[in-house]
């Protein structure tokens, strides 16, 4: 892979930055010329096979374009130079499959959620449902918009698997089978978590010990441990350090999700980037769902029960669930949870800091504050 020239990279001009906010946006830069430079190419593959599937790359294209943190490429990568790595096209050709990787949850996720907008902008089903009906072309524009856009999601998730398979074959043997084991797994183990998810919200029920699981598989193992495992091992990092930064993975993983839970119901939708009060709606039990069953008034366990799932929810009974949320102590409890988390990352990482690098150190603390304490 071609590395972005430093005028494209803002090498040319800006002086080296430590700091976590412009390691990121650094990283940010690269990155997008990569999946630009990406697109491009598939663009020409779709038109020289199939002109028509050049909307479909699009699609991709405007998800990927609308914006997203860039956490999980910029956690493989990151880490993989905190840790002294020298595979640096390899760690480019994963930070590219975990990007489109998560390029594939979330078009499929937002069809599950019935989801309309993600980051402000249309989603895949909405917008091919909206071309259905602008066309006035036959049968169900909803149906037709719900099976391209799970085309699109499939067309996401085949890049993915090629740009991991780029990335391992650079490797040895061994090397690139563990990555491998990695990768796959956490691609697995996502889709299990979201499983159990929709099973919880289907059964309107879900012990402590079933909110556990799914938030490690879905955030805990997906959204920070396995990418620094995959940074961590593709440099060949010692195992006690891989363990501690998997230990902090974990924790952060999981505040982060939390975090989330609580951006759904209290966040701003202006600056979250999506409508809120949807999970409520949809009826995802999470977190904060089960203490407020187990904290509220027996009459307010009542309110929330018949509002959870409930798609005509209107603002006031939203305004009234969250007040309700809040003043039995559940959102206090879930801040809590992410507080002791957060001090399990803060613990594992001080016993790594000497062997990390110290643009690396300065990352794994940022990050602790960024997906600890955020706003969208």
């Amino acid at each position: 892979m071609t590395a972005p020239s430093k005028e494209q990279s803002g090498e040319a001009t800006t002086p080296e930055i430590l700091d976590f906010q412009g390691q990121l946006a650094a990283f940010r830069t690269q990155l997008d010329v990569y999946l630009r430079n990406w697109m491009v190419q598939r663009k020409k593959r779709a038109i020289d096979v199939a002109t028509e599937g050049v909307d479909l790359v699009e699609c991709v294209e405007i998800l990927i374009r609308s914006g997203g943190k860039r956490i999980r490429p910029a956690i493989v990568w990151h880490t993989h130079q905190a840790c002294g790595g020298r595979h640096q096209e390899s760690a480019w050709y994963l930070a590219l499959a975990c990007e489109l990787l998560h390029s594939y949850l979330l078009v499929h996720d937002d069809i599950m959620d019935h989801a309309e907008q993600r980051r402000g902008t249309e989603t895949p089903h909405a917008r091919f449902a909206r071309i259905h009906r602008l066309n006035g072309w036959h049968g169900d524009p909803e149906a037709y918009g719900r099976s391209v856009a799970i085309m699109v999601g499939d067309l996401a998730w085949s890049w993915a698997a090629e740009c991991a398979d780029r990335a391992f074959t650079a490797l040895d043997e061994g090397a690139a089978s563990k990555l491998s084991a990695l990768f796959f797994g956490m691609s697995e183990e996502v889709i299990w978590g979201q499983h159990l998810e929709m099973r919880a919200a289907a059964r309107r029920i879900a012990i402590g010990e079933d909110l556990a699981r799914i938030l490690r598989l879905k955030s805990g193992l997906y959204s920070v441990q396995r990418p620094i495992q995959l940074g961590a091992r593709l440099a060949n990092a010692p195992e006690d350090l891989r363990n501690d930064l998997a230990r902090y993975g974990s924790a952060l993983g999981e505040a982060f999700q939390l975090q989330d839970d609580l951006l759904g119901m209290f966040g701003d939708p202006g600056t979250v980037g999506k409508p809120v009060g949807g999970d409520l709606q949809e009826g995802k039990f999470t977190f904060l769902i089960h203490h407020g069953l187990h904290l509220a008034s027996e009459s307010d366990q009542q309110l929330i029960r018949e509002r959870l799932g409930n798609e005509a929810l209107t603002d006031s009974e939203l305004e009234e669930t969250c007040g309700i949320l809040s003043k039995c102590g559940a959102r206090d409890a879930v801040r809590e949870m992410i507080s002791s988390r957060l001090d399990v990352a803060t613990e594992s990482l001080t016993k790594v800091v000497g062997q990390l690098t110290p643009e690396g150190r300065t990352f794994f603390e940022g990050l602790v504050a960024y997906l600890g304490d955020r706003d969208r």
